[in-house]
């Protein structure tokens, strides 16, 4: 139920349907993918994890010495998803901490210095726009314009953190507990809000829109590469790198990683009541982002015991403050003015080397690159380090069959008899 959760991918969902002209060819892909590879693979890999008892790592020891090396990338690739992912969770937070506020703070542009009128660039686009791009993420014309590191979303990002590592001091007791919540509550509030829906002028055209496919879009076959690509719990989705400044963020329709912060906030200040329906809504992503948190901390600690690269003696709460830890320091580079360009970067790389009008740097690509590479390349090192090794055992033996000592004297073997004699 907690990998059935993923809230990656319900936010993949939400995103890569607005890229979409018909939202019944985006399903298509979608569901086939989810029947036919998302779930084999999902019972596949419980089935193997309950029969075993064991880590990625030890699985696949288990299956071939060979193998091991899939076991370590599979750690890498949930490292690198927990330093860029809970990033979303400190935005979420951030979010949820303005949803108490009346009115909701990206309802309405603010004041100008002058308090004479209002924002100019807010005023340009919409409050809701502004309010993401300017008041939460403060982004920078492109990746290569750092920035300074925004200090509400380190606090942001930095409570998300502590939420991850109490809930998971105690590995899977305490995690269990917590999976109570945050696995059944979303689907109160999905209910909540389609029950909503349904009750609004026009949700029949909607359904109608929702369920009719394009079939320009369905014969498209990016769309299918990346729902086939994108089903893996370890694997990134699509990538739209394109070169944006704040006018451009501004003036372009919701679509990438801020879908969720722009269309659904759009829709809740239209409701009555909307503080109520902002802060359900953002406490439900922020139980869908801590299912999936649970899943790849673990699936970096079970790794990291299988290997024995800790003592017995230090406890699993400290090894799990320092992983959080070493992944909060690594995602500060988020929480910069460039932070939402560098997210996209680990979060999906697919299309790399396409971009838009506008290209990415060249060192950009190096490091998608390298993203690619550094996962991948210890399946191979690991199964050239066991064939040496395996190597080197059978001469040892060899060496060691040529000679028998008893009692310190060598004893004369048959061949040696025969040569004498």
């Amino acid at each position: 139920m907690l990998m059935l959760d993923r809230a990656l991918q319900k936010y993949v969902y939400t995103r890569d349907q607005g890229r979409y002209s018909s939202a019944g060819a985006f399903l298509i892909p979608y569901l086939i993918a989810l029947v036919f590879e998302g779930l084999p693979l999902l019972y596949l890999e419980l089935a193997i994890g309950q029969r075993l008892r064991m880590g990625s790592i030890g699985v696949w020891n288990s299956i071939s010495p060979l193998l091991g090396g899939v076991g370590i990338a599979s750690m890498i690739v949930s490292f690198l998803v927990d330093i860029f992912y809970n990033t979303i969770l400190a935005w979420v937070l951030w979010y949820l901490f303005h949803s108490f506020q009346d009115p909701l703070p990206w309802s309405q542009c603010p004041l100008n210095d002058n308090l004479t009128g209002y924002n100019v660039e807010c005023e340009k686009s919409t409050p809701v726009n502004y309010f993401w791009y300017r008041e939460t993420l403060n982004i920078t014309p492109d990746i290569e314009t750092s920035g300074s590191l925004q200090w509400w979303l380190v606090i942001c990002l930095a409570s998300a953190w502590c939420v991850v590592y109490i809930c998971c001091i105690k590995g899977i007791k305490s995690v269990g507990k917590a999976v109570y919540v945050t696995a059944t509550f979303p689907y109160l509030v999905l209910t909540i809000f389609l029950i909503r829906a349904l009750t609004l002028p026009g949700a029949t055209d909607g359904l109608v829109y929702l369920f009719t496919p394009n079939n320009i879009t369905v014969e498209n076959y990016d769309h299918w590469l990346e729902y086939l690509n994108g089903t893996s719990p370890g694997e990134v989705a699509s990538l739209d790198l394109t070169h944006c400044d704040l006018q451009t963020f501004l003036d372009q329709s919701a679509s990438g990683t801020g879908l969720a912060f722009i269309v659904f906030t759009e829709a809740v200040i239209e409701m009555p009541g909307s503080q109520i329906w902002a802060i359900l809504f953002f406490v439900m992503l922020f139980s869908l982002g801590l299912s999936s948190m649970f899943g790849n901390i673990e699936g970096v600690l079970t790794p990291i015991n299988d290997l024995k690269l800790v003592p017995k003696w230090m406890p699993k709460e400290l090894i799990t403050a320092l992983i959080c830890l070493v992944a909060f320091l690594a995602a500060l580079i988020f929480t910069l003015g460039s932070g939402n360009y560098w997210v996209e970067v680990f979060n999906s790389y697919e299309l790399f080397p396409q971009t838009e009008v506008k290209p990415y740097p060249d060192w950009v690509f190096a490091i998608i690159l390298l993203l690619c590479v550094l996962p991948v390349i210890s399946i191979p090192l690991v199964a050239l380090y066991k064939l040496i090794c395996c190597r080197l055992k059978k001469s040892s033996v060899r060496t060691n069959l040529n000679s028998y000592f008893n009692n310190g004297f060598e004893v004369e073997t048959q061949e040696q008899k025969n040569q004498r004699a």
